[in-house]
């Protein structure tokens, strides 16, 4: 078994994400939408590689406030189905956790729908020993 590597993204290091695997991100990237992205300070981008080739993304945003400290919205958790279930979404959340908190933020904040069981599961398993909320809502 391989070593996964888990990697924050940057303008400095957008090549890794040359190789991306099947259901990773919803569409193909396209360039100019990836610099937006990554130009917006507020933005984090975290993916996993396994030989190079991503299978995992999170992307999160920092969420500015004029009277308390700032606090990250995990906008997108997403897991190649060739590499779900072995705990590669843990360790990205804990990446995106962990730049948050070089960040200044005070919280996470995670959501989801009603129907998607397998990401309630996951953010109750990863939020346990962290005082935090958990929203769901369906339309």
């Amino acid at each position: 078994m391989t070593e996964i590597e888990i990697c924050r993204i940057g303008p400095g290091n957008v090549m890794l994400l040359d190789r991306v695997g099947e259901g990773v991100f919803n569409d193909p990237i396209e360039a100019d939408r990836l610099a937006a992205y990554l130009a917006f300070p507020a933005s984090m981008l975290v993916v996993a590689r396994d030989r190079g080739l991503i299978i995992g993304q999170v992307k999160a945003a920092t969420h500015l406030h004029p009277d308390k400290p700032a606090d990250l919205y995990v906008d997108e958790v997403s897991v190649a189905p060739t590499h779900q279930r072995r705990g590669i979404a843990r360790r990205m959340l804990a990446e995106v956790e962990r730049w948050a908190r070089e960040r200044g933020c005070a919280d996470v904040w995670l959501a989801t729908g009603s129907d998607n069981a397998p990401a309630q599961a996951l953010y109750r398993s990863f939020a346990q020993s962290k005082p935090c909320l958990l929203y769901f809502w369906g339309l």
